[in-house]
């Protein structure tokens, strides 16, 4: 920017009129230097409504209080005049003349506008192409500027930011340039953190925190190391400098930070696992830290075994999160792991002592909509071993199931006894046409179904009356009689029925000669039947009869000669003094029949109580 100080002949050109006059300023004459600008202004006592500038072709160049002389009205050398003319209500005022003869000037300049980096110096020079003689002087608003004191020094060095101007004066003094330049001083410093201590799970970025810094060329250096980049993330302990560099300007700023990186514990965890039913689990850090001090801490949503300080091996059981944590005092890293409890159950029911079928039992885990989606089956069995879901007992004995699932293989177990009892199984033979009027039909069973194990069932097929329940039947009653026969064991409840017809004739041809013992009773049995001991036949005479009844060593406990009592009422198994004990007795019966046949019989009779 150049400012231009004129030192003009101070002439004054009077129009003076008996009610007023004007006065030009500076004068009526000037001399500017060409090519520059300069102005004129006018006093009056007039009292007037508008203004206007002529120049001397008669062109009106401005209707402003001040004319600005401007190269373009003075565009060379010579003699210029304007005309100031003042107009009230349409009425024109004396013209004042303005004399204006430019100087053909000097060349003159300083540098232009400079930014230098800091703490860097700047020399400001004169150009002076024309070689003119000139008086120079300096100037500046930088606080404590010494200017040179020889009005013909052309260089002067500087290093404070500010505004430098020189005035040029020619040697006659017609005309004083000024030219200012403005020095700029670039600082722009690196701002980075404070030194800082981190830990190696840890980062940070380091970067230039200056907001209003302008370095376009950045240079990290550490540990005889260099990076370009505007940040870097620290990976070791070290110094590390930020050089930035200003473009065009060059200029270099920098910082430095202190970046410690302490040890970090390595813990890894066995990963998460999903558990068996009762199953433990070793939980440990699968990595070493020789040569680190550091203390140990575990953690869980679920309970935790009591754990000595230090120690980075637990056993555990129960499902959940757990989390090791190794801390240094400046440091810690942690690590967790996940225990997941496979949950499915085996249940076959309940034992069965005792069952009748010729199905077999079906035998399936009761449980298995617990059990998961993919599953292997092992059955052990009485009879052989088998790998199927269910399975149908056909023997007595134990039954054992094993379920393995497949991810993890987790076995579960459980086992059952069936106790498969057999079905009674017998025939009655072909239907029986008798010749006499009495029979005894026993179907062979006393030996294959014995009365203290099976229960006896004989039932009248069209009337459904229980005829006997005894294992033989005797029957007295002439016709023709369809029978079933029910044999049910007693613990197990299995039975099966068969039937047959037996047909007895209306009048006997001859007298019967049966005679029927039982060989066991039981007095407690809630069936009278055989509660007691009776003996039966159709045809035997009240006289002459006598039964007696001894114990293993020969003693008499029961006699009686009555027939009829014998035959209706019983003995129960009482002795003389006190009651007979479970074992064997021995027994003996003799009498006659009705048509004088005799008999004499011995044989032997178990009581259980």
């Amino acid at each position: 920017m150049r400012f231009v100080n004129y030192i003009l002949p101070i002439l004054t050109f009077v129009c003076s009129f008996s009610y007023g006059q004007t006065t030009l300023k500076p004068s009526s004459s000037i001399t500017p230097c060409l090519g520059e600008y300069t102005k004129a202004w006018f006093t009056t006592t007039y009292s007037y409504d508008s203004v206007q500038w002529i120049n001397n072709k008669n062109q009106i160049v401005s209707k402003l209080d001040t004319l600005s002389i401007t190269p373009l009205l003075t565009p060379t050398a010579g003699l210029y005049y304007f005309d100031l003319k003042l107009f009230k209500s349409g009425t024109s005022y004396p013209t004042s003349r303005l004399f204006v003869v430019p100087f053909n000037g000097f060349d003159f300049s300083i540098n232009n506008d400079t930014t230098i980096c800091s703490g860097d110096s700047m020399l400001i020079k004169v150009s002076n192409p024309s070689n003119t003689t000139l008086k120079l002087k300096w100037y500046s608003d930088v606080t404590g500027f010494i200017p040179p004191s020889n009005t013909t020094t052309t260089q002067h060095k500087v290093h404070k930011p500010g505004n430098y101007w020189v005035t040029a004066t020619n040697q006659n003094e017609t005309c004083t340039l000024v030219d200012t330049m403005s020095l700029l001083l670039l600082n722009q410093p690196v701002k980075l953190i404070d030194d800082k201590i981190i830990c190696e799970n840890e980062s940070i970025v380091l970067e230039n925190l200056n907001p209003e810094s302008i370095g376009t060329t950045h240079v990290w250096k550490y540990n005889g190391k260099t990076s370009s980049s505007a940040t870097l993330t620290p990976i070791e302990s070290g110094k590390y400098t930020l050089i930035t560099t200003t473009n065009p300007t060059k200029c270099n700023f920098s910082d430095s930070v202190t970046i410690t990186i302490n040890p970090v514990p390595k813990v890894d965890l066995t990963p998460s696992k999903t558990l068996c039913k009762d199953e433990s689990f070793i939980i440990q850090n699968l990595l070493s830290n020789p040569s680190l001090s550091y203390t140990t801490n575990w953690e869980s949503n679920t309970s935790l075994p009591v754990i000595p300080p230090g120690q980075e091996v637990i056993s555990v059981t129960q499902a959940g999160k757990y989390k090791l944590t190794l801390n240094t005092g400046s440091c810690k890293a942690s690590d967790s792991t996940v225990l997941s409890l496979l949950s499915f159950e085996v249940e076959l029911g309940k034992n069965i002592p005792d069952t009748c079928t010729n199905k077999g039992v079906s035998l399936y885990n009761l449980k298995a909509n617990t059990e998961p989606s993919t599953t292997f089956y092992l059955w052990k069995t009485p009879y052989g071993n088998f790998f199927q879901k269910n399975i149908s007992a056909q023997q007595k004995g134990y039954y054992y199931l094993t379920v393995t699932s497949d991810s993890p293989q987790c076995e579960i177990n459980d086992s059952v006894y069936i106790g498969i009892a057999p079905i009674p199984v017998f025939d009655l033979g072909n239907d029986i046409i008798e010749e006499n009027s009495f029979t005894v039909f026993d179907g062979s069973f006393s030996g294959t179904f014995p009365e203290s194990k099976y229960d006896f069932v004989w039932k009248e097929s069209n009337t459904d009356s229980i005829y006997s329940s005894k294992s033989k039947l005797i029957i007295e009653k002439p016709g023709t009689h369809l029978l079933s026969l029910l044999i049910e064991n007693k613990t197990s409840k299995c039975s099966s029925t068969d039937y047959f017809t037996i047909t007895i004739p209306g009048s006997p041809n001859i007298a019967s000669h049966v005679l029927f013992i039982p060989d066991a009773f039981s007095p407690s049995s809630l069936d009278s039947e055989n509660s007691k001991v009776k003996v039966l036949g159709p045809d035997i005479s009240n006289e002459d009869f006598n039964f007696k009844i001894f114990n293993r060593w020969g003693q008499i406990i029961f006699e009686t000669t009555d027939f009829e009592f014998i035959s209706t009422e019983g003995w129960s198994g009482e002795g003389e003094t006190l009651p007979s004990q479970n074992g064997t007795y021995t027994y003996t019966a003799q009498g006659k029949f009705i048509d004088g046949e005799t008999f004499k019989e011995k044989g032997t009779i178990t009581l259980l109580r």
